[in-house]
C-alpha cells in the first residue's frame, strides 16, 4: 500500500500479546535455562565428587559409580532441555 506524498513515515505498533502466547520469547528461556543447566551441572559434580570419596576403595565400585553418575545427569535435565525448546 502506498502512502501518499510528502507523509511522514509512522512504525507500526508492535503487536499485543494475545491470551494464549508464551511470556518469555524463546531467547529468554534458552538464556535462563542455559544458566540453570550450569548451575545444576556444577553442584551435581560437587555433590557425585563428595559421595564419591566416601566410597569404598576398589576400583569396581568406583567404576560403576562414576559411569552411572555420569551418564544420570542427563535424566534431570530432560525437562529444562524440553522447557527451553519449546515455541521454537
Amino acid at each position: 500500500m502506498a502512502r501518499p506524498a510528502g507523509a511522514a513515515y509512522k512504525a507500526p505498533a508492535p503487536a499485543r500479546r494475545g491470551a494464549g502466547e508464551p511470556v518469555l520469547t524463546a531467547r529468554v528461556r534458552k538464556l535462563v535455562g542455559m544458566i540453570g543447566l550450569l548451575v545444576f551441572i556444577v553442584l551435581y559434580v560437587g555433590a557425585m565428587a563428595r559421595i564419591g570419596e566416601a566410597l569404598p576403595d576398589h576400583w569396581a565400585v568406583r567404576l560403576a559409580f562414576y559411569a552411572l553418575a555420569g551418564v544420570g545427569w542427563g535424566v534431570p535435565v530432560l525437562p529444562l532441555i524440553s522447557w527451553m525448546n519449546r515455541g521454537r
